[in-house]
This record gives C-alpha cells, structure tokens and sequence, in this order.
C-alpha cells in the first residue's frame, strides 16, 4: 500500500492518467493530500534515521499516517521495558502537531495514566517558542519521545504529579514503581507471546527443539553425516545473528514457562487490572494522607495563633 501510494504521487506529478475508474481516481487523488506527501517523505527519512531503541509499525498499512512508535529504551528508570505510542498525523499537518498517546501503563512524571504525553513539541503554542511550528518533522517527534526516557524527563514540570512528587520525596521508591509498572507488562507480553506460540505448530515445535536450536548458534558444532563442516560453518555464520536472535527468544521463553503455567499466573490480565486497582488505592490514600498533614498544620497554625 505504501508503494501504491508512492506510485500514485509520482503519476499525478507527471500527469500520467490512472487506469482506474473514475470514481476510484478521484478518491485516491484526495487521499494524496499534502498531508499523504509529507508523511510519505518524512517517514522514509524516519527509518533511515531512527535508534536502534525504537521501531516503527503500522497497524493498517493503508494508513500511513496512523502508526504505532515502540521505545525500549537500553539504560535508565526504564530500561527493558517496551512502550508503544499511538501517532496519529491530522489532516492539517504540518501546520497541526501529530496527536500522541501512550498506550503502555508507565510510570513517568511526562506520561499520565490516560496515556497523554507533556511534550513541548507537541504543543500548538509555546511561550519559549519550544512548541511545534511547520518546520518540524516526524523525526523530531519520535526523538523527543524517545528523550522522554533520559535527557527530556522532566520531574519539575509533571503531568503525572504525583509520579513526580514519588520522585522528589523518595527516588528508590519511584524507581521500584516504575520497575513494578514494567514487569506487570513483560508479563503480560510474556504470557500472550507464549500462548500465541504454542498455538502456532512452528513455533511449538521450535519451543520443544530449543536445545537442538541453541547449538547451532555455535560455529564449531558439526555433524559428520550431513555436511561438511567448512560448509556447515559458513551457512551458520551467515545466519548466526537471526539463529542466536530466535534462540535467546526462545530460551527467554522457555526459563518463563514454568512460571507462566502457574495458576497464579493464570488469569494475567485479571491480575493486572487488580494491580491497577491496588495503585489507584494506594494513590487515593496518598492524596487523603496528604490533605490530612495539610489540614493537621492548619489547625495547630490556628492554635499556636490563638
């Protein structure tokens, strides 16, 4: 679709006169908005350009301008941890920001529960000119998102207030925080991984090989019936980074496996939501407690005056 879409560009551009009918033409000429254009650039720029910490995916490959941006960043609060936005580019791009939400549970002082992102360039205006303006491309956006992990977290200037003010009052306490948000999530995708692969025959059958598999991520392993070994060492080698790749997967996987099938672990998605609910009680009772400390002062304030 993407290269349809391309194709579809470069035809109106040189004039060339669609073979389809006219009905169909004239939906697919109003869909090649300046918006389809842009984005169609910006996100070949994009992929020649972006880390090796996120990707990028489009859930509907007919939408180039709704796709899903995936961060797992390698070092800090949130390392190890996968997090996936929501890019939605409007019709009035690049005059209109892109829309960005968070649909990983994190906690993060720039990221709310309801998965909205405090991002300066995502804002329309901005009194220190830091907001978007026509110039700005998709490959800032998803910089800035990713610098929401390390050098752009910003615990002064919160969404998140109280994730914020977790942090500033006791840092190991927010740290545990964000580590539990995390493995609630791993497990999660653990568990749908797992039972999305047993249900697949190859990959069940790769699970009950994986220690066949894993010694071929070894180039000296040999068999004498089969191939020669100067034969067999380069085959693997050409295919050493995708084998060691599935096997540290797999492997992951099948470490976990006992502990997936437990019963505790069941009912994943219960547990989470009951998870949820735990921190939301806990986050009302911080409030209230906070209130009460308010209140208490006041009142010995009005004694201590009397």
């Amino acid at each position: 679709p993407m290269i349809r879409l391309a194709d579809k560009i470069r035809q109106r551009q040189s004039g060339i006169t669609s073979t389809e009918p006219d009905a169909v033409q004239s939906a697919s000429v109003r869909n090649a908005t300046i918006r389809d254009r842009l984005v169609l650039q910006e996100l070949q720029e994009l992929r020649a350009n972006i880390s090796s910490q996120c990707s990028i995916h489009h859930p509907d490959p007919n939408k180039l301008h709704e796709f899903t941006l995936i961060v797992r960043p390698n070092e800090g609060i949130w390392a190890d941890g996968s997090y996936h936005f929501n890019i939605v580019v409007p019709e009035g791009y690049n005059h209109t920001p892109p829309l960005v939400n968070c649909t990983t549970q994190i906690w993060h002082p720039n990221i709310d529960e309801a998965g909205r992102v405090c991002l300066s360039l995502l804002r329309q205006s901005s009194l220190d000119f830091s907001g978007w303006a026509p110039t700005r491309r998709l490959l800032d956006v998803v910089w800035g998102i990713e610098s929401l992990f390390s050098d752009l977290c910003d615990f002064n200037d919160a969404l998140n207030t109280t994730a914020a003010e977790q942090y500033l009052r006791d840092p190991e306490a927010f740290h545990d925080t964000a580590r539990s948000y995390n493995l609630v999530d791993q497990l999660y995708e653990l568990s749908s991984a797992m039972s999305v692969a047993e249900k697949r025959p190859v990959s069940s059958k790769l699970l009950s090989r994986i220690n066949e598999i894993q010694k071929y991520t070894d180039p000296n392993f040999m068999e004498d019936d089969t191939l020669l070994a100067q034969s067999k060492i380069e085959i693997i080698l050409a295919q050493r980074d995708r084998i060691e790749k599935i096997g540290s997967d797999l492997e992951k996987i099948s470490k976990l496996r006992d502990c997936l099938n437990h019963p505790a672990f069941g009912e994943i998605s219960t547990l989470k939501q009951k998870f949820e609910d735990l921190r939301m009680v806990h986050n009302d009772q911080y409030v209230m407690s906070e209130k009460l400390v308010a209140d208490t002062q006041a009142l010995l304030d009005t004694y201590h005056n009397l």
